[in-house]
């Protein structure tokens, strides 16, 4: 057989394909990266499932453990990140424990997941696209193939920005469909039974990242022609489930009673009363699952059209290559309205996501039946690359709208301060943390309750005053699963202070309160969306006080240096600093000109009233200065500088002063951090507490 000549045009034309195929891998890389660093850390908002959970069994694969993850059972993605921390301590040093250093700082090394998990997405978003065009010679069908994420936010969300078995499910089901694609664009590939074999193998790593999956697997078992190419593609899928589910085979058992759960019980996650489903909501939940996603439900009406004319056309001229693509249309047909079947008894639109993927199979089987046509079959090729790029001008911007529709960061300042007001409690009392909230303590308690509880140890090495309430099972426990006796907790803290969100104030004074715990009815600390309770022993309770902090870090909302930093109980903020980071995200910066870091409002101290202020600083130490003052003179009535004797060049100390109202009358205070120098000095991490004496 003669090769074919490349000519130099033919050269050039290929390589400028080429080259158009790496444009739109280039806009998801870029534009996902953006949101990685938008949304920040993880556990803001209380995002961490199921992150934590990915993070600390990659962690167990890492350690050649056993996982406690298995729901999905998205063991490629604990595979994926075990191998990505290995790699990652060959060039970052862990000390001699990695666990412990995933454990100090798991938002550096979920980040470092992130960014490979999305680097490994949009590489294969690029692989599949360059496969269709050399299968096919048609720009236009890879381009199709590669505007596929665009079909949902969720996608965009889930499959590239977020450490989650979404991810690999995302590539598999696209893999999937690509190897569908390579049967409607080369008939040949039809008649190669081989194709089953690969399908076979995908299927299987594409039920091993999420049992989503499974509908998809009805399609090769449609368009097949006998019953050995099904027994075929099914001994593939099997053998490739195994293979890549190799680390929780000894957990199949409880695997197939979870997934046996989902099917016999009417609510989520195996939860509910017994029965299929729940008439009472089912009907609705399949209408709104359907109008969730009108991208898929507009392909599915045009295939439907496209079965019914082109069912017709193969009746009529026996035309065999259309009923291979009618069969096939056919066949995603049932299995994306089995899908949409299965996820009406759980709906979530993020479900959709294997579903979403086939878009492009339909699509073009589409476009193939468009080059028919005579007004466009003498420049096909040139006219299929004009409908994708008219498709990218719309699918783009409204996919990358629609993804960040899912996500806020304007609240990330406020879950960074009031945590920082939490973790700044320690050793003042117990910390508890409500889970699920937004902490990274109830992060990692999350991510340990699903890797077998293997890090409980390490957890309370790590914070040792540290405990978990946990809303849905009514219960105190200290990074595990066994219940702690309130009692036993005051009696060994006396003090307790509660960090939760503001819904979770009704329960949790309920609950302690049902206890004889002593909860101070206002609030110890509060700000828009937590909160934080103070708890205390009947032999710690004095009826006549009350405290309460004040506080503020140097975040900024959006991140952003130049936004206004706003902050109930601060009258003045000097500037945010990015250069350096005492504590959070950023510091404020104070120089000549602009001397003042952080200013309270006038606190008014009755007779026997006190006040405990403390900042952090660094740079010019022997010029910082913690300043209590009387509020309309301005009399200096404390200030407290640190010992600058032995300051190191990145050195920052803590400033702590406090000051009490002696006197029988009331006395109107306010406190500031203050750079009496001309060097530059850093402040963050202001408080305030104050004690009351109730008249």
């Amino acid at each position: 057989m003669v090769k074919p000549v490349i000519t130099p045009g033919k050269y050039l034309l290929n390589s400028a394909s080429v080259c158009l195929l790496i444009v739109i891998p280039v806009v998801l890389f870029i534009t996902s990266l953006d949101t990685i660093k938008t949304r920040d850390k993880v556990w803001y908002g209380g995002g961490y499932d199921p992150e934590y959970a990915y993070l600390l069994n990659s962690m167990n694969i890492a350690e050649l453990k056993l996982v406690g993850h298995f729901d999905h059972p998205g063991t490629p993605t604990q595979v994926f990140g075990g191998l990505v921390l290995r790699v990652t301590w060959l060039f970052q040093s862990a000390g001699e424990n990695p666990s412990y250093a995933v454990i100090f700082i798991p938002e550096h090394y979920l980040r470092i997941l992130t960014i490979s998990t999305l680097v490994l997405a949009v590489l294969m978003v690029f692989v599949f696209g360059l496969f269709v065009l050399k299968r096919s010679g048609n720009l236009g069908y890879a381009l199709v193939v590669q505007l596929t994420p665009f079909v949902s936010g969720f996608v965009l969300f889930n499959g590239f920005t977020r450490f989650t078995q979404e991810s690999m499910l995302m590539i598999a089901s696209l893999g999937f469909a690509v190897a569908l694609i390579d049967r409607v664009i080369n008939p040949d590939v039809v008649k190669d039974d081989r194709s089953f074999k690969i399908l076979g193998l995908i299927a299987g790593f594409g039920l091993a990242s999420k049992i989503l999956f499974a509908p998809l697997m009805l399609i090769p078992l449609i368009i097949v022609k006998s019953n050995k190419l099904r027994k075929r593609f099914i001994f593939f899928s099997a053998l490739s489930f195994i293979l890549f589910t190799l680390p929780i085979i000894p957990l199949y058992p409880r695997l197939a009673y979870w997934m046996t759960k989902l099917f016999v019980f009417t609510g989520q996650y195996g939860t509910g009363s017994a029965g299929i489903i729940d008439i009472t909501t089912y009907p609705q939940n399949l209408v709104w699952i359907i109008q969730s996603n009108p991208i898929l439900a507009g392909i599915l009406i045009c295939g439907l059209g496209y079965l019914i004319i082109g069912g017709l056309s193969v009746y009529r001229n026996r035309d065999k290559t259309s009923k291979d693509d009618v069969k096939l249309v056919f066949a995603i047909l049932v299995a994306v309205v089995s899908g949409y079947i299965i996820i009406a008894k759980s709906p979530k639109e993020a479900y959709l996501l294997p579903y979403e993927m086939l878009v492009p199979v339909i699509a073009i089987v589409l476009l193939k039946s468009l080059s028919g046509i005579r007004l466009f079959k003498w420049r096909w090729k040139f006219v299929s690359v004009v409908i994708a790029a008219t498709l990218s001008l719309f699918m783009i911007p409204n996919g990358i709208a629609k993804k960040e529709s899912l996500y806020s960061s304007d609240k990330n300042s406020l879950w960074e301060t009031s945590w920082q007001a939490a973790a700044g409690l320690e050793g003042k009392g117990g910390l508890v943390f409500v889970h699920p909230a937004s902490s990274p303590e109830a992060a990692l308690y999350f991510g340990n309750s699903y890797s077998r509880w293997r890090y409980t140890t390490l957890l309370r090495e790590y914070s040792p005053d540290t405990y978990i309430y946990d809303l849905a099972s009514n219960r105190i426990t200290q990074m595990d699963s066994v219940s702690l006796n309130v009692e036993d907790l005051l009696a060994r803290h006396k003090t307790l202070f509660i960090i939760g969100p503001l819904e979770s104030e009704a329960q949790l004074r309920s609950v302690l309160s049902a206890h004889g715990v002593y909860v101070q009815p206002e609030y110890y600390y509060k700000d828009d969306k937590q909160l934080i309770l103070l708890a205390l022993a009947p032999e710690a309770v004095r009826f006549g006080e009350t405290r309460t902090l004040l506080f503020s870090s140097a975040e900024t909302p959006g991140g952003k240096s130049d936004e206004p930093l706003t902050k109930d109980g601060i009258a003045v903020y000097g500037k945010p600093d990015d250069n350096f980071s005492l504590v959070g995200e950023k510091s404020i910066i104070t120089e000549k000109g602009s001397e003042y870091a952080f200013t309270s409002v006038p606190i008014l101290l009755n007779a026997g009233d006190s006040i405990c202020a403390k900042v952090f600083v660094k740079g010019m130490l022997n010029d910082a200065r913690l300043v209590i003052a009387e509020s309309d003179s301005r009399n200096i009535l404390k200030a407290e500088a640190p010992d600058s004797s032995r300051q190191g060049p990145d050195e920052r100390r803590e400033l702590e002063s406090g000051f009490r109202n002696k006197e029988t009358t009331r006395k109107e205070v306010i406190v500031y951090g203050w750079n009496k120098g001309n060097g530059q000095v850093w402040f963050d991490y202001f408080s305030v507490e104050i004690i009351r004496l109730k008249n």
